[in-house]
C-alpha cells in the first residue's frame, strides 16, 4: 500500500510561498452627501430660487470586490509555536454604488428660469449629478505584512496578520474623475488548513484603514470596514 501524504501541521519548515485571495467589503459608508452639499451649496441655491430645500442625497454605501496576490517567506515555528512570515501583497479593490437626490431642486428646469448665470450653472451641474448618480472607486494597495500562524489540531491552524503601505486610487463620481493615493493599514485574522506540506487554504476577516481621497477641491472619506476573504497559498 502507498502511504498517504502527511498533513502539514504548520508552516514549520519555513521557506518561500505565493498566494492569493478573494473577498468583499459591503456597505462602506462615505461622506458623499456632504461633499455634494458643499460643492453646490444646495441650501444657498434653494434660497436664491426662493425654494424650500428639504432635499437629500442618499445611498446604500459602497460595495467592494477585493482581489489580492502575495509573495513572502516563512521562518518556521518559533515564538510560542507560531510560524512567522513576512510578505509583500498587491491588491485590487473595485467598488461602486448609486447616490440619489430627492428634493424640490430635482424638478426645476434651468431653461425656464431668469436668474443669475452662476445659479443656472449650479442647476445644470445638479442635473448632471442626477443623470450620473454612480460612484466608482478603484483602489490598488501595495503593502508589506507580518503574519503569525499556529497549529490547532491536525492540519487546522489559526493566523494573525498586520501590514501597511500605500494605496493608489482612481475615483469616478457624478460625472467627474480624480486620481490620488495615500497611506493604508490593515489587520487580518482567521483559520488556515494545510492539505499538504506545499498547499494550504485560509479564510477570515480583514480590517482596512485608508486615508481620505482627494476629489476636486474636497476630500472623499471612506469608513474603516471589515471584509471577509478566502484564499490559498503554495509553499516551496
Amino acid at each position: 500500500m502507498i502511504a498517504p501524504a502527511p498533513v502539514q501541521e504548520s508552516v514549520a519548515s519555513g521557506g518561500w510561498f505565493i498566494g492569493g485571495s478573494f473577498g468583499q467589503l459591503s456597505g462602506v459608508e462615505t461622506n458623499a452627501e456632504s461633499l455634494l452639499n458643499d460643492a453646490f451649496d444646495l441650501d444657498g441655491l434653494a434660497e436664491e430660487l426662493e425654494q424650500d430645500f428639504g432635499g437629500s442625497f442618499s445611498g446604500d454605501g459602497i460595495d467592494f470586490d477585493m482581489y489580492t496576490l502575495h509573495v513572502g517567506r516563512s521562518w518556521g515555528s518559533g515564538f510560542y509555536g507560531f510560524a512567522t512570515s513576512v510578505y509583500l501583497e498587491v491588491g485590487y479593490l473595485d467598488g461602486d454604488t448609486d447616490v440619489s437626490y430627492n428634493g424640490p431642486l430635482d424638478g426645476i428646469d434651468p431653461a425656464n428660469l431668469e436668474v443669475r448665470d452662476e445659479v443656472l450653472e449650479a442647476l445644470e451641474d445638479l442635473d448632471s449629478i442626477v443623470a450620473n448618480p454612480d460612484i466608482d472607486i478603484d483602489i490598488i494597495p501595495v503593502t508589506l505584512n507580518f503574519m503569525a500562524e499556529r497549529n490547532i489540531i491536525g492540519g487546522l491552524g489559526l493566523y494573525l496578520g498586520a501590514g501597511a503601505g500605500y494605496a493608489f486610487t482612481d475615483t469616478d463620481a457624478f460625472g467627474e474623475s480624480d486620481t490620488d493615493g495615500g497611506f493604508i493599514a490593515q489587520a487580518s485574522a482567521g483559520l488556515v488548513y494545510n492539505f499538504t506540506e506545499s498547499f494550504e487554504m485560509f479564510g477570515g476577516v480583514r480590517w482596512m484603514y485608508l486615508e481620505s481621497l482627494d476629489f476636486g477641491n474636497s476630500e472623499l472619506e471612506l469608513d474603516d470596514e471589515f471584509a471577509w476573504e478566502i484564499g490559498a497559498r503554495v509553499n516551496f
